[in-house]
């Protein structure tokens, strides 16, 4: 998971979501960095949120950076090929 800031919860892009099943409660650091209604809805900090004894499932969201990037270099292609 991309992160700068070694785990310290201070850059929040090792964002992740809940699908289900649990993980640790929220640290006191992670609790002031994260909007509420953010941790309601199960999107918590990978470096800050622990597994626990019972199963879960985390989703990574991709990198919107990442898809913005790909998208223009699939369209680059695109038009290369229609030429």
């Amino acid at each position: 998971i991309p992160q700068r800031c070694g785990g310290h919860a201070s850059c929040l892009m090792c964002r992740v979501v809940l699908e289900s099943g649990e993980l640790s409660a929220p640290s006191a650091l992670e609790q002031r960095k994260m909007p509420e209604k953010d941790l309601a809805q199960g999107i918590r900090l990978g470096c800050q949120a622990k597994a626990t004894q019972k199963d879960c499932v985390v989703r990574i969201p991709e990198n919107r950076l990442k898809s913005v990037v790909q998208a223009a270099l699939e369209r680059q292609q695109r038009e290369e090929n229609e030429d």
